[in-house]
């Protein structure tokens, strides 16, 4: 497992708070990042890294 970082982004977008997600892949990791988006609704996005390596960025609908 990789220990990826999920930063939860606030509406201008700077980071907030940052969460630990583990994952075998950058899908996993995404998959992980959006369950929490799901059950966190108050958050409208967040990014996703594998240490220095920028994976993505995910908005709630």
């Amino acid at each position: 497992m990789k220990q990826y970082w999920c930063h939860v982004l606030n509406k201008e977008g700077r980071v907030n708070a940052r969460e630990t997600l583990e994952g075998s892949n950058d899908n996993e990791a995404f998959g992980t990042a959006q369950q929490y988006l799901t059950q966190n609704p108050a958050i409208r996005s967040v990014e996703v890294w594998l240490e220095n390596r920028y994976v993505g960025k995910i908005h709630s609908h």
